[in-house]
């Protein structure tokens, strides 16, 4: 499921980079209708990326290790 969501995320992100100019250029053409459904494409957007959840840090290298100098550890 975390693997259809990143998906989601890095489409959306497409979306969320290119909407706001093609909404900007169809509102200089005149044709507002267009321009609002682009700016709720935006947000719907926005939306999917703050809902996609983001990964964890795994446990640090050294939790379980003493180590020695910066050279030298024991795992």
């Amino acid at each position: 499921m975390g693997f259809i969501l990143g998906i989601a995320g890095v489409v959306a992100g497409l979306a969320a980079v290119s909407s706001p100019f093609i909404a900007y250029g169809m509102y200089r053409d005149g044709n507002t209708t267009a321009a609002l459904k682009a700016a709720a494409v935006f947000i719907a957007s926005v939306l999917i990326i703050l809902a996609v959840p983001k990964e964890k840090g795994g446990p640090h290298r050294y939790e379980d290790c003493t180590r020695y100098s910066s050279f030298a550890d024991d795992c």
